[in-house]
């Protein structure tokens, strides 16, 4: 079943979207560029920088206890599409 989280970034910084178990994740969107990155059980790194959109294909399926972390220069919308088993 597909999801949709909607995050609010009021201002700059760095937010973490914690990615349910057995979570995959489909498309992040935002209406400014944003970084996206992963902490992936301790595991931390960058996925891409300065986008705007990112649809991974295959979808991003990491282990169990992942987060998304979005970091915003300025405030902006993110949307964010997955699916849970």
């Amino acid at each position: 079943m597909e999801h949709l989280a909607n995050i609010d970034i009021t201002a700059a910084g760095t937010v973490k979207f914690a990615i349910p178990k057995g979570g995959k994740i489909c498309g992040v969107y935002s209406n400014a560029n944003i970084t996206i990155g992963y902490d992936d059980n301790g595991s931390v790194g960058t996925l891409l920088s300065n986008v705007a959109v990112w649809e991974p294909c295959p979808v991003f399926e990491p282990a169990p206890i992942a987060y998304l972390v979005i970091t915003a220069a300025a405030p902006c919308k993110v949307s964010i599409r997955y699916e849970v088993d």
